[in-house]
């Protein structure tokens, strides 16, 4: 949460929140999240050519029963990027980056991606984080998933070169 509001506070707030479902492409998993951190790399040059400064916050979630991960992704967009070209041009390449690391894309719902204009609040990526977790940050019910776990829980912040990254 603190990489969230740190964000917003260097003028980057996180308005993107890109979803990828590994079981819908070719590769079905990723287990050591290998893939998710290739897909990053590339949003984050494909921004860059774009004059965007990085900043963004991941966590990967394994599905209780199966222990096949998916990825949310919190990322900085201006809000000239959120609409017509800009936004075309963004999610072909969203969908090339997860379709090249994950050996092809098999299901249109592989990729999903959402926008905050006011920047989010981070919340959705603690819904696996328990009953302590979601009565602090008072998450809706809806969102709660006891039997989901978070396969690893990571974040980073990148500003004017300077990473920031926590763990757990």
């Amino acid at each position: 949460m603190e990489a969230v509001a740190f964000a917003s506070e260097i003028g980057l707030p996180l308005r993107s929140h890109l979803t990828v479902h590994w079981e819908l492409t070719m590769a079905f998993d990723d287990h050591d999240g290998k893939r998710s951190a290739l897909v990053r790399e590339g949003l984050k040059k494909v921004l860059h050519r774009r004059g965007v400064l990085w900043a963004g916050v991941w966590v990967r979630e394994c599905k209780a029963q199966t222990n096949v991960t998916h990825d949310h992704l919190l990322f900085h967009l201006p809000p000239s990027l959120c609409t017509g070209a800009g936004l075309q041009q963004l999610e072909v390449s969203i969908l090339r980056l997860v379709g090249l690391h994950g050996g092809g894309v098999t299901h249109q719902n592989a990729v999903k991606l959402t926008f905050y204009l006011n920047g989010a609040d981070g919340r959705y990526l603690l819904k696996g984080g328990g009953r302590e977790v979601w009565e602090r940050y008072r998450l809706p019910s809806s969102w709660r998933c006891k039997a989901a776990s978070t396969a690893n829980r990571a974040v980073s912040l990148r500003a004017s070169g300077q990473q920031l990254a926590f763990a757990r």
